[in-house]
């Protein structure tokens, strides 16, 4: 689009029109392809390694993460930031994140179903707290087998992960077994 401005013609003339393109919630695309979000990324990448340079530290084998939808860091990369596959074995990513989902949906599940089974399901035992401790037995648990499957090297926010989506499914599977009475002792 031209834009056309009494006095000033010939320097718009001059200026040749960027096609942009609209990418709805995205931003704006810039002709290379960067997204309005990700040149903001990269942007402040650069200003942190310029930074760097000025205060005489080293950026080498520091690394520096753009990711292109200007997203936040992604969970299971492994605690030395991996990126792509995963240092231990051949799972990629997203493989990795299904398998420590897994592992911790079923251990929340047999966690709920042996707190039924060793504390119980009546009214009196539901203010135990040896389900708690039961919680936190398959919580320790999973960590050897995750190693057995070739998953590990997990950070401070997987460690987080891994203990609240157990708790959730315990919670989610006791609570239905304690407020349906079945009987399930041995």
């Amino acid at each position: 689009m031209l834009m056309e401005h009494p006095g000033k013609t010939a320097i718009y003339r001059r200026l040749r029109p960027v096609p942009v393109a609209y990418t709805g919630n995205y931003g704006r695309v810039h002709p290379a392809g960067l997204t309005s979000q990700s040149a903001i990324s990269l942007a402040r990448a650069s200003a942190a390694t310029t930074r760097a340079g000025r205060t005489g530290e080293s950026t080498r084998g520091a690394p520096v993460s753009v990711a292109a939808g200007g997203g936040n860091e992604r969970l299971f990369t492994g605690a030395r930031g991996s990126e792509g596959m995963s240092d231990d074995s051949g799972l990629s990513d997203h493989a990795r994140g299904v398998v420590v989902t897994t592992i911790c949906c079923l251990a929340g599940i047999a966690a709920g179903v042996v707190s039924a089974v060793y504390v119980g399901t009546d009214p009196a035992s539901a203010a135990s707290t040896t389900a708690v401790f039961v919680l936190g037995a398959f919580v320790i648990a999973q960590y050897p087998v995750f190693k057995a499957v070739g998953v590990g090297d997990f950070g401070v926010k997987d460690n987080l992960y891994i203990a609240f989506l157990t708790f959730t499914l315990w919670f989610i599977s006791y609570t239905v077994l304690l407020t349906s009475g079945v009987e399930l002792g041995v």
